[in-house]
């Protein structure tokens, strides 16, 4: 059975960094390349115990649309297609999703494991949304 320090030493990175990772340890500083290639070294190496925890690793995720834009453009093609493709994502990947408009967000932030931000936010409101559902 592979252990914390083959997956290090696959991902090249120390096992602390490895095992915060997977963890999914949202004060754990490293950039999306890193935190994927350590994803992709735990599968690689057979990282089993751990693996069962990546698989279930956000599962129930928010689309945070403005208040009024999503009924408005509901009709859009555009943001159709949008919409479908993140739901048929979130069905191949056993992800659990639901719309919320931003002004809700506080309300369903405590149960959600992530965000998908949907329209267009300033940097402010997407920094908040992040903070409200604890993304790294």
């Amino acid at each position: 059975m592979a252990t914390l320090e083959d997956v290090a030493s696959a991902a090249g990175v120390a096992v602390t960094t490895v095992s915060r990772a997977l963890r999914n340890d949202a004060t754990l500083k490293i950039t999306p390349e890193t935190r994927k290639r350590i994803f992709s070294a735990a599968e690689q190496v057979g990282y089993e115990q751990k693996r069962q925890k990546i698989l279930q690793a956000r599962k129930n995720i928010v689309i945070v649309h403005k208040d009024t834009h999503f009924d408005n453009q509901m009709d859009n093609a555009y943001y159709f297609s949008m919409r479908t493709g993140q739901e048929n994502a979130c069905m191949e990947r056993g992800i659990s999703y639901r719309y919320v408009p931003q002004s809700m967000l506080r309300h369903q932030a405590e149960v959600c494991d992530g965000a998908v931000i949907m329209g267009n936010f300033s940097r402010e409101e997407v920094d908040s949304i992040a903070k409200a559902v604890k993304t790294p």
